[in-house]
């Protein structure tokens, strides 16, 4: 009976670490395309976006550095776009906050803490100038989440019940149960 249990067991590992290996071939195989178009692409916003999509693949892998590097040449290619035009693309602003956005996020995880605030707050202001309510939920929602890490609860709060007056207004269910949760337990440590 044992022998059947372990047996089991065994082909479930086994399974599992199959599964793992070939969705991060999967992932290598888009990275790869991904990279060929980064090379033979003329077009900006076409090599601007690769290299996002990359960085996303990356983040599915937990390779961070790899990640943010992809981010970082993405970023590269912006300001040009930027300063060329008094009114830039809205491709360019939103890849530029989104970019900034998610290196918030990568600098979260190292725990830089100032640094994410940093990024997230530059995102922010180009979502409001975008007038993008729906990511500006989200950053205020990781705003918060940053303030409870460093023990700021009172400033938590604030960005916390920001995004969910704004998941209100939307109606993300989702977002709601999450920032009435997260407010919750800031409550709890005041």
């Amino acid at each position: 009976m044992i022998r059947f249990y372990f047996k089991n067991f065994f082909l479930t590992i086994l399974a599992l670490i199959s599964f793992n290996f070939t969705a991060n071939s999967q992932i290598q195989g888009k990275i790869d395309s991904l990279t060929k178009v980064v090379n033979n692409s003329s077009s900006d916003s076409t090599i601007c976006n690769a290299h996002m999509s990359i960085g996303k693949l990356y983040k599915k892998t937990k390779s961070i550095d790899k990640e943010l590097q992809s981010y970082i040449a993405a970023e590269k290619i912006i300001p040009k776009h930027l300063k060329e035009d008094k009114n830039p693309h809205i491709y360019y602003l939103e890849s530029k906050a989104n970019i900034l956005n998610l290196k918030g996020i990568i600098f979260r995880k190292f725990g830089n803490y100032s640094e994410s605030l940093s990024y997230y707050f530059k995102a922010q202001d180009i979502f409001m100038k975008l007038n993008d309510t729906v990511i500006i939920a989200s950053i205020n929602f990781n705003i918060g989440a940053i303030y409870r890490y460093k023990e700021e609860y009172d400033k938590s709060i604030e960005y916390y019940k920001k995004s969910l007056e704004v998941r209100k207004i939307t109606n993300d269910i989702g977002g709601l149960i999450n920032s009435y949760n997260v407010i919750g337990i800031v409550h709890r440590k005041l």
